[in-house]
């Protein structure tokens, strides 16, 4: 643990509240209680029972929860701050939690580095605030905080690293099992299966197209522990996809293509198809009413297209 970095994320946190003080007649804003939302409990349940079987079979994983413990310290007063700011009502919950646990399933730091961690958070929870449509929020926080990072890391490689764990998310026996059997609470109770379906469906097509054409193997597999987790539990964050399941399908359908391209993209141009799993999920949350102006216009020259069943069927995104 970096504890410079903990000195300045420290002082910047309290240069902002100082601030607030002086604005505000140093008057601090009161909890308006607490609040227990399912849509933070089950995520974070989910993260903690992957990232647990994870450490079971990879010890090194312990090692970042010290990582975690300070980043949800962080996240819960850059949350608190962020309401005084804009003169919202906080209400104390689980928010920052399937944040933070989502983070670090995907990017770690180089050992001690807390910045960047500290900006994936800022950049979470600020999108949540402050980018809304329709009163929801667009991106799916954590995606967009690691897409920001993703980026930084990208263009400027000598300067922002990260701990690739991709191979060590995979070691332990099972994952894509154990990935599976927890993505069907979410999937069954917020009907996001579509996503899912989607996503899988165009992975395996690309992947077979190109195969037949050109008789090239490598691609990534769906089945791959790191690209399941994204494709089941990470793109299909009920609050930042299509409303209706077929416009949910046809945004699997892009997330999935979009990972192929991604990451041959990122092959060619970096070295490494690392953050493939995570941007393409931000542009589609961008593109969400496009998905639905599309399975708007095909339900109505398509009236045969299925509504009901296991696979396609209507029901409202859950709003947060």
């Amino acid at each position: 643990m970096n504890l410079s970095h903990m000195l300045v994320i420290a002082a910047l946190l309290a240069g902002w509240g100082s601030l607030l003080l002086v604005r505000d007649g140093f008057t601090v804003p009161a909890v308006k209680g607490a609040a227990i939302k399912f849509t933070h409990v089950l995520p974070a349940m989910i993260q903690g029972i992957v990232f647990g079987y994870w450490a079971s079979y990879w010890p090194e994983a312990f090692q970042q929860l010290l990582v975690i413990g300070v980043q949800l310290a962080v996240a819960y007063a850059f949350e608190f701050l962020l309401m005084w700011t804009l003169r919202r009502p906080y209400t104390l919950g689980l928010g920052p939690f399937p944040i933070v646990f989502s983070a670090n399933l995907f990017v770690w730091f180089a050992p001690g580095e807390l910045l960047l961690g500290t900006l994936v958070i800022a950049v979470a929870l600020s999108s949540k605030a402050l980018i809304v449509s329709n009163g929801r929020h667009i991106f799916n926080p954590s995606v967009l905080g690691v897409s920001a990072v993703a980026a930084l890391c990208i263009l400027w490689p000598s300067w922002f690293t990260y701990h690739d764990i991709s191979t060590d998310f995979g070691r332990p026996p099972y994952m894509p099992y154990l990935i599976l059997a927890l993505a069907l609470i979410p999937q069954i109770r917020l009907r996001t299966t579509p996503v899912s379906v989607g996503a899988i469906l165009a992975m395996l097509g690309i992947m077979m197209t190109v195969f037949a054409l050109t008789g090239y193997k490598k691609a990534p597999s769906p089945w791959w522990p790191p690209w399941l987790l994204a494709i089941t539990l990470l793109a299909p964050d009920p609050a930042t996809i299509p409303a209706g399941s077929l416009a949910r399908f046809l945004f699997g359908m892009f997330v999935g293509a979009s990972f192929y391209v991604a990451a041959k993209v990122l092959e060619y141009s970096v070295g490494t198809d690392y953050f493939a799993k995570v941007i393409p999920i931000a542009i589609a949350n961008y593109m969400v009413p496009t998905f639905e102006r599309a399975a708007s216009r095909l339900s109505a020259r398509l009236p045969q297209l299925p509504s009901g069943g296991c696979l396609l069927y209507t029901s409202p995104s859950p709003r947060d």
